[in-house]
């Protein structure tokens, strides 16, 4: 079966990261990472960066925008062979650039410029019956092709920025699609004293741009076929893609409205199954209107994947040059705020454990507004558990008959009298709506087929 692992890691010095995923499983077929520039988690830093990087062992993406703490002090740059890529504005270099590579049990991050102390946040795609691919769009082109299978969900990133080229224009977009249902986060910081930024949240467009210096677009109608997918914007350009086909877990891309209720309070999305993991981004909107150029430029992505839960957050404010802040949590869910520096964070949410298909998170503290907000999900697939197993007469009916035995004892009898057994079934969750199949075979004759009992 496909699984999921999230959590985070910091840059090294010298040497390699190891990510292991046994505590998942086995086979990473994909990964995707992002980061701000952050050297410690909790703690509101200077400067806002916003990384977005994604590899499938063979292909390598990342790209990422910068607004420092000065005047005209804002770009955003591309690679098109690491999926680690941090770039030093002033100096204008590269500070981090990656590669990863998927192994059986693990991950492996390998550095040809180190910066050390950064943190990363990942989510690794990796099982059975799971497929991944990594390329980019540069030419406008619809359909994009060449992935090998039909996706069932896919993440995008756009900077518009050429490949190894840096410009001073700080756009960024990261949105995800499972062909039916898509968003996108779009930001945007000018390369003014910063009177003309602004972010909104969107569904129904995977990638797009909302620059007032450049001709605005949005890639939307994502349709997925079987060699990867159209959509109905001819001026995309730079756009990054993780393609993810999981052959067995069901995927789920979709958008709610935060509640404004007092703090604590426990918020439930509805993906329609039960989760293993699920992530969520918001750029603190109320509305789908803004990222007109008169609003502070906020970015929240965060990931659960049952057991871990990290997130990162960055604010830009309007008119100040020198408030850009960024923050990473490695145990909080998602963060939101319209200025870090200021307000702090106003909205907490920290991810429950996961039960049904309705999974909640606890907003505490919680900003009375109604902000948009985005999720993406991966079915689990539950395997049964025999509980245990009885043997009984076949005298009465199932409530009436008769137990033989204690649960768990076996029992010896002759093939000429009838025996009843009952088995009972451990499930997390809500139960199968399909029946289970009990079979049988000879004992010690491994050649013997399994027969099933109706």
């Amino acid at each position: 079966m496909g699984w999921v692992l999230t959590g985070t890691f910091v840059t090294p010095a010298s040497g390699t990261t190891v990510i292991t995923t046994t505590s998942k499983g086995s086979n990473a077929k994909g990964i995707l990472l992002w980061a701000t520039h952050n050297t410690s988690n909790d703690t509101a830093q200077v400067e806002t960066v916003d990384m977005h990087g994604m590899s499938d062992g063979t292909n390598d993406r990342a790209g990422m925008a910068f607004a420092g703490q000065a005047v005209n002090n804002t770009h955003r740059a591309s690679h098109e062979t690491a999926c680690i890529y941090m770039f030093n504005p002033v100096s204008e270099t590269a500070t981090i650039v990656g590669t990863a590579e998927m192994n059986v049990n693990d991950v492996t991050i390998t550095y040809s410029t180190f910066e050390s102390g950064v943190i990363i946040h990942y989510v690794i795609f990796g099982g059975i019956g799971v497929s991944a691919f990594v390329t980019s769009e540069n030419a406008n082109t619809s359909p994009v092709s060449g992935v090998g299978f039909q996706p069932t969900l896919l993440f995008a990133s756009s900077d518009g920025a050429a490949a190894g080229s840096s410009s001073e224009q700080a756009f960024l977009s990261l949105g995800c699609s499972d062909g039916t249902d898509d968003w996108t986060c779009l930001t945007y910081r000018g390369d003014d004293a910063r009177d003309n930024m602004g972010s909104v949240l969107i569904a129904d467009h995977l990638a797009g741009q909302r620059a007032a210096e450049f001709t605005p677009w949005e890639m939307g109608s994502i349709v997925f076929n079987s060699d990867g997918f159209s959509h109905d914007n001819p001026n995309a350009d730079s756009v990054r893609y993780l393609f993810l086909r999981f052959e067995n877990e069901s995927c789920k891309v979709g958008k709610f409205t935060k509640s404004t209720a007092s703090a604590p309070v426990s918020q439930s999305f509805s993906p329609g199954f039960i989760p293993q993991a699920y992530g969520m981004a918001s750029c603190n909107n109320t509305s789908d209107s803004n990222a007109a150029g008169d609003e502070n430029c906020i970015l929240a992505f965060g990931c659960y994947d049952g057991t871990t839960q990290h997130c990162t957050l960055t604010t830009t404010e309007l008119n100040d040059n020198t408030d850009a802040h960024q923050r990473s949590n490695d145990a909080e869910f998602l963060e939101l705020s319209d200025d870090i520096d200021t307000d702090g964070v106003q909205s907490s949410a920290t991810a429950q454990a996961i039960t049904d298909s309705t999974p909640e998170v606890e907003w505490d503290p919680n900003a009375a507004s109604a902000v948009h907000i985005g999720y993406w999900a991966i079915e689990e697939i539950l395997t049964p558990e025999q509980e245990g197993f009885q043997f009984r007469q076949d005298d009465d009916s199932e409530s009436g008959a008769t137990n033989i035995d204690a649960q768990d004892a076996n029992m010896t009898a002759i093939r000429e009298v009838s025996r009843r057994l009952r088995i009972a079934t451990d499930y997390i969750g809500d139960p199968p709506t399909t029946q289970l199949k009990l079979q049988f075979r000879k004992v010690g004759d491994a050649d013997s087929e399994w027969e099933d009992i109706s």
